[in-house]
């Protein structure tokens, strides 16, 4: 396969190809615009969605306001008979685990073909079409959630809109229209790498400043407001995205077969590629199962004994938690990339996520909880580095599947996983909340070795690392 040459664009620029309106009057493709307003709608619905389910489920077994003061549920006061207590908590915890894990389930098992397909697809009839069918996606989701909180609808409802924002590949989906058209964009290489950080980063820091403001705002157990403001945003990304995103251009031939881009895992070259693909994504699935998985649980986590946060606290330091992760993946990724190979980068980020699962794990105390965020600050620079490594090698025709094949298959473990990770906590919540935890740095373990065989194969091989 003839691959691009170092510093040639996918989409040359200087021809009547821009793609956009923007793009023609500023000379750059601001997707970074359409990822903080559609990043703030999904921090907005996830954090709306789980705290009403666990709000819901907590006056099902008649404690109410669980959610600002979660804290009375683990010490109750002057209650000297507190097991009656601690065994309501247990029970509100495994049925928020159980609906939680399968509202995930619903979004992410579903949309798996979506994703491949509006992937796919794009790389013939553009981005911006298969961008706004994902944005409606989400509009549908707000719609089914602002109708279940305002009409009290029973909470089985929540999985139409899960459905529904799955069979239009979720936000996955999106982003995969977003990589895609930064590949478009960008040489390969260093600087195609460095705009894909910028663009995730661009993400993590709207998502830390959107959870700082949800905390304010769901402690007053208000939920109708935010899922507004959520749909209001939606309607004013799907206007811009008009503007940004590029159409079908001369360039784009018509798709010959939907089974045609699967020769990107099955031919190879004289370089092996194909094996270092492979390996590449299995690194990329195992290292998302564990920071993936961390974040459905986390939550109930830390509103279950010994820490007992309200929802307040939980969301500062998710906040926290995902502003220094952005600084490490602007700042630190930048300069590792500088003086040392990609490759050392996933090695090192493997070790950050490791020591993070554990201190998680072990956490009995607020400042171990903080300590955790510390030591896992490079473990997210896996994601955009190894989207870069596996873009720079495939032609331009397939830059849409391969993101989509990242995004589908992303999807599909976080479905397998979210039900076993599920399961597990419901299992080992009485007797060891943070079990969960340690499985994911076992987890992480496997993915680090797979790093260490990459670093073998890649090292000195600078031409072609992948």
């Amino acid at each position: 396969m003839n691959s691009p040459n170092e510093g040639t664009p996918l989409i040359r620029v200087a021809q009547n190809d821009e793609g956009s309106s923007l793009s023609r009057i500023f000379r750059w493709t601001p997707v970074e615009l359409l990822v903080v307003l559609h990043t703030v709608t999904i921090v907005a619905l996830g954090t709306v969605q789980t705290f009403y389910v666990i709000d819901e489920t907590a006056k099902k077994h008649g404690q109410k306001h669980i959610v600002r003061h979660a804290e009375n549920s683990c010490y109750p006061g002057n209650i000297t008979n507190t097991s009656h207590i601690n065994d309501t908590s247990s029970i509100i915890q495994k049925e928020s685990a159980e609906i939680i894990m399968y509202l995930g389930f619903c979004s992410t098992f579903a949309s798996v073909i979506p994703i491949f397909l509006l992937g796919y697809l794009s790389d013939f009839f553009g981005r911006r079409v298969m961008y706004i069918t994902s944005i409606c996606g989400t509009v549908f989701k707000e719609l089914i959630l602002l109708l279940t909180v305002l009409l009290r609808l029973p909470i089985w409802v929540l999985y139409i809109g899960q459905i529904g924002f799955a069979f239009t590949g979720t936000f996955s989906g999106s982003m995969v229209q977003i990589f895609a058209t930064v590949s478009d964009i960008t040489p390969p290489g260093k600087k195609r790498a460095f705009r894909i950080t910028v663009v995730q980063a661009t993400g993590m820091l709207t998502a830390a400043v959107t959870n700082y403001c949800m905390g304010y705002w769901i402690l007053t157990e208000r939920f109708r407001e935010p899922i507004t403001m959520s749909l209001a945003i939606s309607m004013l990304t799907i206007f811009l995205s008009i503007f940004i995103l590029r159409k079908p251009t001369e360039h784009d031939s018509q798709p010959k077969s939907l089974l045609g881009p699967l020769k990107l895992y099955i031919r190879d070259t004289p370089q092996h590629r194909r094996r270092k693909l492979l390996l590449c994504l299995l690194v990329f699935l195992l290292s998302s199962s564990c920071l993936q998985g961390k974040l459905e649980y986390q939550t109930l986590f830390l509103m279950h004994q010994p820490i007992c946060w309200n929802a307040f606290n939980i969301q500062v330091m998710h906040a926290i938690q995902t502003l220094v992760n952005t600084v490490c993946v602007v700042g630190i990724v930048r300069l590792f990339l500088k003086f040392t190979e990609d490759v050392m980068v996933l090695l090192i980020a493997s070790i950050s996520g490791i020591a993070s699962m554990l201190i998680l794990g072990f956490s009995v105390t607020s400042w171990m909880v903080y300590l955790h965020v510390i030591f896992g600050f490079v473990s997210i620079s896996v994601f955009p580095v190894m989207r870069a490594m596996m873009s720079r090698v495939v032609d331009p025709q397939e830059q849409g599947f391969l993101f989509a094949s990242i995004a589908g298959l992303d999807e599909l473990q976080a479905a397998l996983t979210g039900v076993v990770y599920g399961k597990m906590y419901t299992a080992s919540v009485d007797w060891f909340p943070g079990f969960i935890f340690l499985i994911m740095a076992a987890v992480f373990s496997v993915a680090f070795a797979g790093s260490i065989i990459l670093y073998k194969w890649l090292k000195g091989n600078r031409p072609d690392r992948i």
